[in-house]
């Protein structure tokens, strides 16, 4: 493996390797897109899910958390395209447009089911993180909102604590506050 010979496909009779470097840009495609859709929506998920602790926002985050914590991925994506290219058939269940004339509509159309089972799960997860990430600084603004709006949040040990997500999370439990 470390060598680079990972042996011949049975099916294509071609080195695997290949094979594996063939699909990377579409594995990036799918991977990058999923995870940048899951993290837009996972912090103001969880920014409004710390700031309005024990409601049932708070409530229905929380069980959506554990759906995306506790739903193996592979199996969420074959419910999905039971349902959405089985049953209802409006999305297609395998392939991504090899040829050079399939346009970006086609591509992002083959794009919409493995991008949505990635961020649905993923979104859960995240969101969970920041709730717990921002209840510490939500405590903390909550004692002194009171007396100034300009109180910070606690630091914390999460990354999502720090840099520009630290400012986001900050004005969104200001403008939710």
């Amino acid at each position: 493996l470390v060598q680079g010979d990972w042996g011949f496909s049975f099916a294509s009779k071609s080195p695997v390797i290949g094979i594996v470097v063939q699909r990377i840009p579409q594995t990036l495609q799918v991977v990058g897109l999923a995870y940048l859709i899951a993290i837009c929506l996972a912090i103001p998920i969880g920014i409004i899910s710390a700031v309005k602790q024990y409601s049932w926002i708070d409530y229905a985050v929380t069980a959506f958390s554990y759906f995306g914590l506790a739903m193996p991925t592979f199996w969420f994506g074959i419910l999905l395209m039971i349902l959405f290219s089985v049953k209802l058939q409006w999305l297609p269940a395998n392939g991504f447009p090899t040829s050079a004339n399939a346009g970006l509509a086609e591509r992002a159309w083959h794009l919409v089911l493995p991008v949505a089972t990635l961020a649905v799960i993923e979104t859960g997860a995240y969101a969970r993180f920041m709730r717990a990430a921002r209840s510490a600084g939500v405590r903390a603004a909550v004692s002194v909102s009171n007396l100034t709006i300009s109180a910070r949040p606690a630091a914390s040990a999460n990354f999502l604590s720090s840099g520009i997500f630290a400012s986001i999370s900050w004005r969104l439990m200001l403008v939710l506050n």
